[in-house]
């Protein structure tokens, strides 16, 4: 009920100084990338005047209550969940209709070419055309984020681009929308009947190609995919990525491409479930090759913590301390790579806590001996 209270006192807050959820949407998503991070979060708490008493609330506990799935970003649904849910089905009428916001502004919403501000009566015949199901004259309010006196701006209009993939980044599908996904796969496969099949060049660029493009999206989010992994993906923190948690990390990251062809990338053995070794293998080989000297050698990764890295007892861990206890271990990896992989929170130093998880991260009970490789650092190799 405290984290319910207190995102309504925000939310008003945010239209008592910016008169529109969306005003405040663009002036705090200052990097464009349809969600906040924590710091882009405490600059709008600064300029709403929450650090100076605006609410009762402190920027933390603010942060705690609008951060509801815990994945480290704020969507605007997490502030707004009625005007998010608004405007993500219109997002997927447009795409199901025109396939992007430029072919929906230009051929259908500003048809006749108004070089200014559309008006509302074209706005709601435009979205009565598209099958819109909501109350179009009720959205075109919601969309005027500039109170303008007259009509609604190309800028404010590009608002609904949050459901759609960015520029470059592949299908411009909505990821919050799966009635609008799987209807557009059926028209593309249609049309993909009626031609020739696609050629060997065609078959090996595409290959991987959402994999690629999803793993690169999750490090501009993350900066390495242990910390994905950790923090976007295993949110149960059972070991493994399940599909309603794929879900949520697609929409999480930005990812806009069709999601089961992704999904099918991942899932190598079909097993309905996304292990780490799946999502990158030189992550994956790194944890591996430690435990197996762990639990191979010494019966469990808790003896291997408690005998040769925290052998003070202190529960803290330095990156030097890490590095001796690895050499002790025979771990032949690079240690260095992987402190830093497992300090995710950049405190300096590893604890029970943050890696009592390794053994749930490498699937099945029996750890392979692992093949001798070329020397790996975490997301690539050397």
């Amino acid at each position: 009920a405290e984290g319910a209270r207190a995102r309504a006192d925000f939310r008003d807050l945010l239209l008592k100084r910016y008169h529109s959820v969306l005003g405040a949407w663009r002036a705090f998503d200052t990097d464009k990338n349809g969600r906040l991070s924590f710091f882009e979060f405490m600059r709008a708490c600064q300029e709403l005047g929450v650090n100076q008493g605006a609410l009762k609330y402190g920027p933390r506990q603010l942060w705690d209550a609008v951060d509801m799935d815990r994945s480290g970003f704020i969507s605007l649904e997490e502030i707004d969940a009625e005007l998010a849910g608004v405007l993500s089905t219109l997002a997927a009428c447009i795409w199901v209709s025109h396939g992007s916001l430029d072919a929906a502004w230009t051929l259908r919403f500003n048809k006749r070419n108004f070089s200014f501000r559309l008006p509302k009566e074209d706005f709601v015949l435009a979205c009565n055309d598209i099958g819109f199901p909501g109350d179009a004259a009720e959205t075109f309010d919601l969309l005027r984020s500039d109170l303008a006196f007259a009509g609604l701006s190309r800028k404010e209009f590009d608002i609904l681009g949050l459901w759609f993939a960015e520029e470059g980044r592949g299908v411009p599908v909505s990821p919050l929308h799966e009635s609008a996904e799987l209807e557009q796969t059926a028209r593309i496969r249609d049309t993909h009947d009626v031609r020739r099949g696609p050629s060997a060049r065609e078959v090996r660029e595409s290959a991987g190609k959402a994999k690629r493009q999803f793993k690169q999206l999750l490090l501009e989010s993350y900066g390495t995919f242990v910390r994905a992994w950790r923090q976007g993906l295993d949110r149960d923190h059972n070991g493994v990525l399940d599909y309603k948690e794929f879900k949520r990390a697609c929409a999480d990251v930005g990812y806009a491409g069709p999601r089961l062809e992704l999904w099918k990338q991942l899932d190598n053995n079909e097993n309905g479930t996304v292990s780490l070794r799946e999502l990158d293998a030189a992550t994956a080989d790194m944890i591996e090759k430690l435990l197996y000297l762990a639990v191979k050698r010494h019966g469990s990764w808790l003896v291997v913590w408690q005998e040769f890295f925290d052998q003070r007892g202190s529960d803290r861990v330095k990156s030097q301390a890490f590095i001796d206890g690895c050499r002790l271990l025979g771990y032949k990896g690079n240690a260095e790579r992987l402190f830093d992989l497992l300090d995710m929170d950049r405190t300096k130093y590893l604890t029970w806590g943050q890696t009592e998880w390794l053994e749930a991260a490498i699937m099945g009970e029996e750890l392979p001996e692992p093949k001798p490789e070329p020397e790996d650092v975490g997301d690539f190799y050397i």
